[in-house]
């Protein structure tokens, strides 16, 4: 279930998404939208890393038309999200793999920037989740992969710990090719 942005309180306002709102929300995501993987040791996990797939935006806490938007947009497209408040922004996070495919396929037609980016989210991370439940380390290694690539594409976000190359190291896994 969505969290409820606060800001929609405030106007009771009710937004209807069309086309014209898809390729606008599409050009606020290029412009502050991020899409990336989260990558931590966890121990409830097969290989003792989690891997969480990430797509978020920032917009200022008054933006409250555009963060109506965002809102309805989740709702009608059945896109779970949470949000972080900072001292002057919103941050809205999707970290669910079926609600990232829905946003991607919703909003592709019209992203700009973030385009090669949400086309490798979409064609190559979220179904290698789908397909395995990434218990070995092979499919691991392989989504590092991806998110080294995602990361050198964002705008955001400091350099992780938790490269190919780390898990090269790690595991001990050859990176030399034939």
């Amino acid at each position: 279930m969505n969290e409820q942005l606060t800001t929609m309180d405030q106007d009771d306002e009710q937004y209807d998404v069309n086309n014209e709102d898809l390729a606008h929300l599409a050009g606020v995501f290029d412009g502050g939208g991020s899409i990336t993987a989260n990558i931590g040791k966890d121990d409830n996990y097969a290989v003792g890393y989690r891997f969480i797939p990430l797509i978020s935006i920032s917009r200022p806490k008054d933006d409250l038309a555009m963060l109506g938007k965002i809102d309805a947009f989740c709702d009608e497209y059945g896109v779970q999200y949470h949000t972080r408040e900072t001292d002057s922004s919103t941050v809205i996070s999707v970290t669910s793999p079926d609600s990232i495919m829905r946003l991607t396929d919703e909003l592709l037609p019209w992203i700009v920037s973030l385009h090669d980016s949400a086309i490798l989210m979409r064609d190559k991370v979220l179904p290698l989740l789908e397909e395995t439940d990434v218990q070995s380390r092979e499919t691991f290694y392989e989504l590092v992969g991806y998110a080294d690539e995602l990361r050198k594409r964002s705008r955001h976000g400091p350099p992780s710990k938790y490269t190919q190359s780390y898990f090269a190291d790690e595991w001990n896994i050859s990176t030399e090719t034939p």
